[in-house]
């Protein structure tokens, strides 16, 4: 499939889901010489009918992870795990020996997964002129509370991998070639709620019918049984047990597709309530 379409050096570079190609432009053609130079004339033939092939292994499926700059073409082939850069005429893997290990362990999107979810799932390269750095920004948190995240960084002036920042943006761009992102840790909050919730249209996975809970809704309570359990025979444990009680909504699967059984069918389902960084539920 088509990913992106790239104006390099009066050039079409078309990246591919699994492929690069160069396209060249050929507006007019020389006619002729003369004392006040060429003459050229408009010609039919604009593009051609076969492109030059630079690479049919790598390419991207994530159309933000490619980004030009003055001398090169950069993109994260998710796929095959590899950064790659081309300057129009060959292919260069820089992921090579530096950091593939890295990118075996740490990318996990998957060929099916193509669409970015803000402050949740996205693969982004950006480029700061400034500095001449290249930054590769990847987080997948789509499912669950556990998450793939890392934000790397490519310095065109050395030719090497510099830096791996701790912190992470959920999007950025360039204005005014300055460096401008967002904070990952709203969009990514707001994000998990709408995508949690069983009527939004986005909805995906088990949701609840509402994410956001009143005051009294959760009711905790707590007992204990009058028991003791002793450990090397010395140290006396209390045995107990901590109930919740409350409704905190409806469950449900979105997006999903379920076995069926004569019009009917029965799911099984295993939840528990868990504790995120910020203290919510």
């Amino acid at each position: 499939g088509l990913v992106k379409f790239v104006n390099w050096h009066e050039d079409l570079l078309c990246i591919m889901e699994h492929g690069i190609f160069l396209i060249p432009i050929n507006e007019r053609v020389v006619a002729g010489e003369g004392p006040g130079g060429d003459a050229f004339i408009n010609t039919g033939n604009v593009l051609p009918e076969n492109p030059r092939v630079i690479s049919t292994e790598f390419g991207s499926i994530w159309s933000e992870s490619i980004c030009v700059t003055d001398n090169y073409v950069y993109g994260v082939d998710t796929i095959a795990k590899k950064i790659w850069r081309t300057n129009g005429s060959q292919i260069e893997l820089i992921s090579d020996f530096k950091i593939q290990k890295f990118l075996n362990d740490n990318i996990t999107l998957t060929e099916r997964e193509k669409t970015p979810v803000i402050g949740v799932r996205n693969v982004k390269t950006h480029y700061n002129t400034f500095k001449r750095d290249i930054m590769f920004t990847f987080y997948d948190n789509l499912y669950g509370l556990e998450e793939k995240v890392w934000n790397i960084c490519y310095s065109e002036i050395e030719n090497k991998w510099v830096t791996l920042y701790s912190w992470v943006p959920s999007y950025s761009a360039a204005i005014d070639n300055i460096f401008f992102s967002f904070d990952r840790t709203t969009s990514k909050l707001i994000t998990k709620l709408g995508l949690s919730n069983s009527h939004n249209k986005d909805a995906d996975g088990i949701c609840l019918s509402r994410t956001i809970f009143d005051k009294g809704d959760l009711t905790y309570t707590y007992s204990w049984w009058l028991g003791y359990v002793k450990r090397n025979g010395a140290v006396e444990i209390p045995l107990g047990y901590t109930s919740t009680t409350g409704f905190i909504g409806n469950l449900s699967f979105e997006n999903r597709d379920l076995p069926k059984a004569d019009g009917r069918f029965t799911i099984d389902l295993t939840y528990e309530l868990l504790e995120d960084p910020y203290g919510n539920y």
